[in-house]
């Protein structure tokens, strides 16, 4: 079978399975796999494919039509322009978290940083790339996902402060940084009706979910923490938040205690960043 008949018969296979854009969709499994760009790909049109990479590249079709993300399949997400490893004890990067990250490279003072809840490492590591100056801790309750962060920092050829940690046990003891920035669990369970369902099956429900009965769970801990030991004065605390309680979670920080509260839309047009300094 010839690379153009392997990716007509991709194509073929992943229209079946009610994949959105599948030409686009075959032609990047086809260049990812054989590490090749579209110029490359067509040069090879006539060329013979050998079976791992059919094999390979039947068993990703599969993954795709069981509703599996394409970033899960290959492994690779894009973040503030540079690529991720990303596997199912992670959440995929969005795009409208490079927010939190441009807000954080611009305002944060030298000294150091504190990300909590860091996941696959993006927001840390996009930081310590924009922000070399900036001494970056990143923590998570999962070690799934610091082995993920891990990976990330040594793929970037970076070095961050790497710790397992959870947010809500007490006795954190991290110590005190002059930035704090964490994009928390913040969707209800009440929401899932409204999500779809490759998110759900596939995407690690403790970085998603919090009580219905307790929106702001994370974000009242966070902003507890830094104002009596995380945070140094005049410290910057950054939130990515649920738009839906974006003025409960500025009337919180308020009742914490917080000044220059203020918040952000992303790049959809929604409130999504919410900021504010220990005084």
């Amino acid at each position: 079978m010839t690379f153009q008949q392997l990716r007509q018969q991709l194509t073929q296979a992943l229209t079946q399975s009610h994949i959105a854009d599948a030409r686009s969709v075959a032609t990047y499994l086809l260049c990812d796999t054989m590490n090749w760009t579209t110029a490359q790909m067509l040069m090879h049109d006539t060329d013979t494919a050998s079976t791992d990479t059919i094999s390979t590249l039947s068993n990703a079709t599969k993954l795709l039509a069981n509703n599996m993300p394409l970033q899960y399949v290959t492994h690779k997400a894009y973040f503030c322009q540079h690529t991720f490893y990303v596997d199912n004890n992670v959440l995929i990067p969005r795009p409208e978290t490079e927010q939190l990250v441009n807000i954080a490279t611009q305002k944060a003072p030298q000294g150091t940083l504190l990300d909590i809840g860091t996941g696959s490492g993006c927001i840390a590591l996009s930081i310590k790339m924009l922000r070399p100056d900036i001494d970056v801790s990143a923590i998570d309750i999962s070690e799934g996902a610091l082995a993920v962060a891990q990976k990330n920092m040594q793929l970037h050829g970076l070095s961050i402060h790497l710790h397992r940690a959870d947010i809500l046990a007490p006795n954190l003891h991290l110590g005190t940084f002059n930035t704090i920035v964490s994009n928390p669990p913040y969707i209800c369970h009440k929401e899932k009706a409204q999500m779809q369902s490759n998110v759900l099956n596939y995407e690690p429900h403790t970085a998603l979910f919090v009580p219905d009965s307790d929106p702001l769970l994370f974000y009242r801990k966070i902003a507890k923490l830094g104002r009596e030991e995380l945070l140094s004065d005049n410290g910057i605390l950054l939130f990515e938040i649920n738009e839906a309680y974006s003025d409960e979670v500025m009337q919180m920080m308020h009742t914490e205690g917080y000044t220059n509260i203020e918040r952000h839309k992303d790049i959809y047009g929604k409130w999504r960043i919410c900021e504010g300094r220990k005084k």
